[in-house]
């Protein structure tokens, strides 16, 4: 996903960034937040 469209999302407060352990070769990821998922009605 494009940063400028991501940045669009955690403005908004959409979805969150997920911060694992920190060891090699583990992923970060993006998860919708309670509001993000209101919002693409999932919930």
């Amino acid at each position: 996903m494009p940063w400028r469209r991501l940045r669009i999302l955690l403005d908004h407060k959409l979805v969150k960034i997920h911060h694992p352990v920190l060891t090699q070769g583990s992923p970060t990821s993006v998860g919708f937040t309670e509001e993000g998922l209101r919002f693409l009605e999932l919930r």
